[in-house]
């Protein structure tokens, strides 16, 4: 038998070893990914109905009839959508034959992917140390309320995605790739140029002593600030609108709209006790840190900056922190970043394996409790998110068969309604893509002007109520409230069917209670 020599053997015994490590952590890496994988794939239900808002600006503009919801001669251009980037890439996925849900949920779960791998890029950049890399990915494909944001047809994925992107790109010192994300990320959503202000603003002070390269910095900045004004210039122009008529519609609640938004942000740390763990995590880190990287700076400055944005116009209607999500990637990578950097000193290593698995049982435990109850438990949230076509389809398709396609129709929930009834024209009583109703003082769906819809003479409105265990029945809207008090709607149109909805359950603002309802469609026709 061959002998082996001493010194191969010697190498043999360092090697094997690290080829072990190496393997346990690539499997490791591997199944976080495919956990993500699994679980944003098993969120593949129906669109939110806002979604098809979306879309029916997709479909129209692929159609060759412009970015409008609305088409026909005479009628106004409403810019009733809130993502931009978003509705174009859907075109072209519609320009291509494919469906609406397809392009949507396709884009989500390949963007929900590609965020991830930057977002372990990022940290193990930032740490040198790719089990941090592998903490902050684990931390996000495990949270449930990304995984349901992913694939529910809005923007909230690509927007995500930019995000890391233009922070990921900071950490290499690429400066023009990382403008050019802030671009697109600005693009995506009306608020996102907040992302260019604070990298902007960043650079400024960070080369406030280097007077050239903060000169070709600024020269840098042409890149956005050119395309950008260009892009504003034409929305501008075209929607003869310097603000989308979504935020006309969205806000003016004032004071309470401030109590809204603090309200949205408090229902989300509730419901992550491992996001709230990570955010004191970050606010001791700043506090202590000896040295904060500029990326981490930034991406916690936009951070800052959007929480207070998002409490200052009210947060959002729909469960489960939807405008919060895009932010979890920036979260994760910084609360584990400083993690690192200020508790794991390397000293004591037992006491440092610690601290790392309370840390991430803490917060990994907390994201599987909250992912177990959410897919094996009833809640009205998962009924929410997964059954949109049920609550919406049966009073699209009634429509679908007794008002025509150039009829005009008066509703409140316009996403399925409008892009399966392919509707020539859609009364909003929300005002999201109607510029009068949408720009009536305060909030679209507390206001109304009844004179103004009936001046249109629709031929079909529809009416969403909630009808309460003890009888009470209460309109959606405003104008669901109003119309219902009104003798024109006996005198001009006739109730020709009730079709149910779905089972509801609000928050009072009275006694802060639940509240559950049934939710019935009311169609009614022009006598």
């Amino acid at each position: 038998m061959r002998m082996v020599p001493a010194r191969v053997t010697a190498i043999r015994d360092k090697v094997v070893p690290l080829l072990k490590k190496r393997d346990l952590f690539f499997y490791l890496l591997i199944s976080v990914f495919a956990f993500q994988l699994l679980l944003v794939l098993f969120q593949c239900r129906d669109l939110v109905d806002d979604a098809y808002i979306s879309a029916r600006y997709a479909r129209n503009f692929a159609d060759g009839f412009g970015l409008v919801y609305n088409r026909g001669e005479g009628l106004e251009r409403v810019e009733g959508y809130s993502n931009f980037l978003w509705v174009i890439l859907l075109a072209l996925g519609l320009k291509l034959g494919l469906s609406a849900r397809l392009i949507a949920q396709f884009l989500g779960v390949i963007f929900s992917l590609a965020g991830s791998v930057l977002l372990f890029l990022w940290v193990r950049r930032e740490t040198e140390n790719r089990w941090l890399g592998l903490i902050a990915v684990s931390f996000l494909g495990t949270n449930i309320y990304f995984a349901v944001w992913q694939v529910e047809g809005l923007e909230t994925p690509l927007y995500g995605l930019l995000l890391i992107a233009a922070i990921f790109s900071l950490s290499l010192e690429r400066k023009l790739p990382a403008l050019i994300f802030a671009l697109l990320f600005a693009l995506t959503r009306p608020e996102g140029i907040l992302l260019f202000l604070v990298i902007a603003i960043g650079q400024f002070f960070r080369l406030s002593k280097e007077p050239l390269q903060r000169r070709k910095t600024e020269l840098l900045w042409l890149w956005l600030i050119a395309p950008y004004g260009i892009y504003f210039l034409w929305r501008a122009i075209y929607y003869r609108s310097l603000l989308p008529n979504t935020f006309y519609a969205k806000t003016g609640l004032g004071i309470i709209g401030l109590r809204e938004g603090a309200i949205y942000l408090g229902d989300f740390l509730s419901s992550n006790p491992g996001m709230a763990l990570l955010a004191l995590i970050i606010a001791a880190g700043m506090i202590w840190a000896k040295r904060i990287s500029f990326p981490i700076k930034i991406g916690l400055g936009l951070v800052a900056v959007y929480l207070v944005f998002l409490i200052l116009v009210g947060g959002d209607w729909m469960p489960d922190s939807r405008l919060i999500v895009p932010l979890l990637t920036v979260f994760c990578g910084a609360g584990v970043i400083l993690f690192g950097s200020e508790w794991l000193t390397g000293k004591d290593p037992k006491r440092d394996r610690a601290l790392i698995f309370l840390v991430v049982g803490i917060i990994l435990s907390s994201n599987l409790f909250f992912m177990v109850r959410y897919n094996f438990f009833k809640s009205f949230e998962k009924n929410w998110h997964r059954n949109q076509g049920k609550f919406y389809l049966p009073a699209a398709d009634w429509l679908k068969k007794y008002v025509w396609q150039n009829q005009t129709v008066t509703a409140g929930d316009i996403g399925y309604l409008g892009y399966f009834g392919e509707y020539n024209r859609i009364i909003d009583t929300m005002g999201l893509v109607d510029r009068h109703l949408g720009r009536l003082p305060g909030i679209a769906s507390l206001t109304t002007d009844l004179d103004y819809v009936f001046r249109q003479e629709p031929f079909c409105i529809i009416s969403l109520v909630h009808r309460y265990p003890e009888g009470v029945e209460i309109g959606h809207s405003e104008f669901d409230r109003k119309l219902a008090q009104d003798a024109r709607l006996k005198m001009e149109y006739r109730m020709v069917n009730e079709i149910f909805g779905w089972d509801s359950v609000e928050l009072s603002r009275t006694d802060w209670k639940k509240r559950t309802s049934k939710v019935y469609f009311k169609i009614y026709l022009r006598n």
